[in-house]
């Protein structure tokens, strides 16, 4: 079960969006009838047989519904006649399908180093003021206000002015993240004009802001109890365990040491350490990335490999995070579980609180590259700044409930690519889109980092 314990940051909000749906009434203490129906509901709503129905009903093995709800969800998927196939609507588009719900990941913006970089780092002891290391730069902070401002344009329509419930904001437990997510709320929900906050008695800079700008809550968890979004510091000896056999296999030492032999020596030679990792190449790619935005002076033996030679290398990082299912499964298996259980729950009416329609995360590459993997619809294409998925939960006028994805990956257009998943359309039935990722949704988190 992921933990839900969270933190609120004032800095970007009004209101406290709790996370998790609040439910209509006081739950009793825990009835039967719950794991009785969940196996029913699951064969009727994803079509499947026994083995996926049960790897399907760990999404709401944290009981996101009540059990009566659970009642109302088996009579509803009975009535309307959920295909079991799977297939979609004939002519489903984004055009012709109704909006029920969003959900939103997207990295942070453009950044100052992170140490480590690399020993001959030539500007190891700078400073990066006034923002500091590890922080958003100016260029970073355009970026996140134009994704909202991207949001507001393709979603305005459907979310209308902010209203306490309509969105729930998480990040991680990083300045980076929060500053981020603060700037996409910022573009994503001006104020409206019973929204401004300035006052007949208020003058100058306090006049214009409470025009432009209002607060909105976001919530974070500390990295070290974050299990939904940054699991890096959490640990997870299953997960470590796959991590080192995956590195230390010969298959994967061919493809990293031996095919880029020559690439690595150069580095090595010219950063002054070792590369042992695909890691170690990310370290040095980040950091001159940073340095490059902050407009400073890369050195000289940098325009051989940087950045088109240090690409592929750096990729391989992000493969190798998320390398095969399970390692998929323990990375991004947390956060698609609670979208996958949110979808469910608002295609029936069971969301609480009810008017929400959008979920914002605001997390790094790793979050980005694990979910794009779990969903098989990942390129090896490095993830920008600001790069964000977008995840649609829409319905049919025949009343065929689907997934359609996609991808925003350039800070210069608004431009959008759709994301399919193999083995399914655009317009992937909800219970299709169930069944594809049940393989990668875990159970019980913290049992299965131990190996359990």
């Amino acid at each position: 079960m992921v933990r839900e314990s969270t933190t609120t940051t004032p800095s970007s909000g009004a209101s406290s969006c709790a996370m998790s749906p609040t439910r209509p009434r006081r739950r009793p203490s825990p009835a039967p009838l719950a794991p009785l129906l969940l196996p029913l509901l699951l064969l009727l709503l994803a079509g499947a047989g026994p083995r996926d129905a049960h790897a399907a009903a760990r999404i709401f093995e944290d009981d996101a519904l009540l059990g009566s709800d659970l009642t109302t969800v088996v009579k509803e998927v009975r009535d309307n006649r959920v295909r079991p196939d799977g297939a979609a609507a004939a002519g489903a588009s984004r055009t012709e399908s109704e909006l029920l719900l969003v959900h939103v990941l997207f990295r942070h913006g453009d950044r100052t180093p992170d140490p480590p970089s690399y020993p001959n780092d030539p500007y190891a002891n700078f400073t990066y003021e006034p923002v500091g290391l590890g922080a958003l730069t100016p260029a970073g902070k355009r970026t996140e206000y134009r994704i909202g401002q991207f949001l507001r344009q393709r979603y305005g329509d459907f979310l209308g002015g902010y209203r306490a419930g309509l969105a729930a904001a998480r990040t991680t437990d990083w300045p980076r993240t929060k500053d981020s997510m603060a700037l996409v709320l910022a573009g994503l929900f001006p104020p409206a004009q019973q929204d401004e906050w300035s006052g007949s008695d208020s003058r100058g800079e306090e006049a214009t802001l409470g025009r432009l700008w209002m607060p909105i809550a976001s919530e974070s968890t500390p990295r070290d109890q974050d299990k939904l979004l940054y699991m890096w510091d959490v640990p997870c000896p299953a997960y470590d365990r796959q991590y080192a056999a995956v590195l230390e296999s010969p298959a994967f030492q061919k493809q990293f040491r031996t095919a880029n032999a020559a690439l690595i020596a150069y580095l090595e030679k010219h950063s002054g350490g070792k590369i042992n990792t695909p890691e170690d190449v990310y370290n040095i790619y980040q950091a001159l990335l940073a340095q490059q935005g902050f407009n400073l002076t890369l050195p000289s033996w940098t325009s051989e490999v940087f950045p088109d030679k240090m690409k592929p290398l750096t990729a391989l990082y992000f493969e190798l995070d998320a390398y095969n299912r399970q390692m998929q499964r323990l990375r991004a298996g947390p956060l698609l579980k609670r979208m996958l259980r949110h979808s469910v729950a608002k295609s029936r009416g069971l969301l609480r609180p009810a008017e929400r329609k959008l979920y914002l995360y605001a997390a790094h590459d790793n979050n980005v590259s694990a979910l794009l993997q779990a969903l098989r619809v990942w390129d090896h294409t490095l993830p920008p700044y600001g790069t964000a998925v977008i995840v649609e939960v829409r319905r049919t006028a025949a009343g065929q409930v689907g997934v359609e994805m996609y991808l925003r990956n350039s800070t210069t257009t608004d431009d959008v690519s759709p994301l399919v998943m193999p083995e399914c359309e655009h317009f992937c039935p909800l219970n299709r889109f169930v069944q594809l990722t049940s393989d990668v949704i875990p159970n019980d988190w913290d049992a299965e980092c131990q190996g359990e």
